[in-house]
């Protein structure tokens, strides 16, 4: 069985954006690749000035894993 490479691995920006406006209902206007161990992390900034972090998980992660981060 081969080993992923997650450094290879990427999210498309608008991918990104479409989840911010369809899931949380907020246009993203800045948007920073945050480094990860696995996970998709970024900082956001919504049109009201707001920042957020966005982590996105891959789907192969284990249930507990994520449940421990919360």
């Amino acid at each position: 069985m081969s080993k992923v490479s997650y450094t290879s691995l990427q999210l498309p920006e608008e991918t990104l954006h479409t989840i911010v406006r369809e899931v949380y209902g907020k246009q993203v206007v800045a948007l920073k690749a945050l480094t990860g161990e696995v996970d998709f992390n970024y900082q956001l900034q919504v049109v009201s000035g707001e920042t957020y972090l966005l982590k996105i998980s891959r789907p192969e992660e284990e249930t507990a894993a994520l449940d421990f981060q919360a």
